[in-house]
């Protein structure tokens, strides 16, 4: 039981309950945010893709004044 975890935690059930109420919120917030991340991870990758691909393919303007 999380009591012998947390011996600080005597006969006062709403403080626990407070705790765990807290490492749930937090717990969620994580989640959240690294979904969040994930999500702007992509959007970088799929950009430095874009870019990667634009460097190596030549572009019209290049090519129009070759002899």
């Amino acid at each position: 039981m999380l009591i012998h975890v947390f011996p600080f935690i005597t006969g006062d059930k709403s403080i626990f309950n407070a705790f765990l109420f807290i490492l749930k919120f937090q717990e969620l917030q994580f989640q959240r945010l690294t979904r969040e991340l994930e999500v702007e991870r992509q959007i970088v990758a799929n950009q430095l893709e874009r870019c990667r691909l634009g460097a190596e393919s030549p572009s019209i303007a290049s090519t129009r004044y070759k002899s």
